[in-house]
């Protein structure tokens, strides 16, 4: 969708897969099996591999679990719909997002709303993305005590390489952490 970050529509389904270490494991072995099918030759190499991948997984997932620690159940608002699958696997709640679903621009009703949920749930952190004007946060926030911080669920702050990944989702659970302790 037009001014989307990264081109899709929300309704109804979360496309954010990549934010689940879970999912990632699934994925891993997939991976090796579809290269090991086409290139037999090498299949003992995509096998290893992904083992070793699956470690760095159990890794990344206790770290991040560690850095979450006593924050389960902790209420939050997010920019947009992005971290179900994150939030899901790590126990915290989204209790609102900025920006609907369908990546159209929040009524001030909606906002209004939102607001209202901040307050209602007691909540102490919101969190913006790189990708947008963290405006519409600041008016929301403006009076309540409210913190801001940043989640980045593309990665895009992080250096492109082998470690961008992991460096992404424990950067989500680094930010989500530093907020609920400010």
């Amino acid at each position: 969708a037009a001014g989307d970050d990264h081109g899709h529509s929300h309704s109804g389904i979360d496309p954010h897969v990549w934010l689940s270490t879970e999912n990632a494991r699934i994925w891993l072995d997939v991976f090796a099996d579809t290269l090991a099918a086409r290139d037999p030759e090498h299949a003992e190499t995509y096998r290893e591999n992904a083992v070793r991948a699956a470690a760095e997984l159990d890794a990344l997932d206790a770290r991040i679990q560690d850095r979450l620690a006593g924050h389960q159940g902790a209420e939050i608002v997010t920019f947009h719909e992005a971290f179900g699958y994150f939030v899901e696997e790590f126990g915290i709640e989204v209790v609102g997002s900025v920006r609907p679903g369908d990546a159209s621009a929040p009524s001030a009703a909606a906002l209004d709303a939102l607001r209202d949920l901040v307050a209602e749930h007691g909540v102490s952190c919101a969190f913006a993305e790189p990708a947008y004007d963290p405006g519409l946060l600041d008016a929301i926030a403006g009076g309540t005590g409210l913190r801001i911080g940043t989640l980045d669920p593309t990665g895009s702050t992080q250096p492109v390489g082998p470690g961008q990944y992991a460096a992404t989702l424990e950067g989500i659970a680094v930010s989500i952490a530093d907020c609920l302790e400010a």
